[in-house]
């Protein structure tokens, strides 16, 4: 089995979290049927950057920017007791928590144990994704959002967990393309929040 080695683990929040609109997104019946499922993660392989790049930190800096737009993946799952009728209900506390973001290292591996012939999945793979087992109704006290940034001997592999009482396919790989945007400076990328995205667009 391959070694993973988490380099570092911490907490990203958005750029302006002391300025968090403390939105509460309620959910829908159908979002609630989604709670005790797991979250959905995702990843990408990419070439490796040139050191100097510094770009670890980089990503993280740029991270915080992305939330700063997209600010309920860095809230909570907010969970209320109705004493009076014996019901609970959820909602997307956007608080500005922060997403996780995690350093790893397997210099052990390389692509081609990751791309097998017969296109199997080899069993260490799941060491590269940042929540595993983890479901959706734990986003009480879990980030809704995680980010694992493998280092691989010929590669970087950057994958994803969402919980999907926050976003769908859709919007991850939206925020996905905004942070891409922001890492590479792109001056096109104007920062404002879904909000405001909604009531524009």
């Amino acid at each position: 089995m391959a070694d993973v080695t988490v380099v570092s683990s911490s907490i990203v929040q958005p750029e302006n979290s002391s300025q968090s609109c403390w939105e509460k997104i309620h959910l829908t019946p159908f979002d609630l049927n989604l709670l005790h499922i797991d979250y959905t993660q995702r990843g990408l392989l990419f070439s490796k950057p040139y050191p100097e790049t510094r770009f670890i930190s980089r990503l993280k800096t740029s991270l915080s920017s992305a939330l700063n737009v997209y600010f309920p993946f860095a809230g909570r799952l907010g969970k209320v007791d109705h004493q009076e009728d014996k019901t609970v209900s959820f909602h997307i506390d956007c608080n500005g928590s922060g997403a996780r973001f995690i350093h790893a290292i397997a210099d052990s591996v390389s692509v081609s144990d990751l791309l097998q012939p017969d296109g199997s999945v080899p069993e260490f793979f799941k060491l590269f994704f940042p929540m595993n087992g983890v479901r959706n109704v734990n986003g009480i006290s879990e980030p809704l959002l995680a980010l694992q940034v493998t280092e691989i001997k010929d590669r970087v592999f950057i994958s994803f967990a969402y919980n999907h009482m926050v976003a769908d396919g859709a919007s991850i790989w939206n925020f996905f393309r905004t942070w891409s945007k922001i890492c590479k400076n792109d001056t096109s990328v104007r920062q404002k929040s879904l909000f405001e995205e909604k009531l524009s667009g």
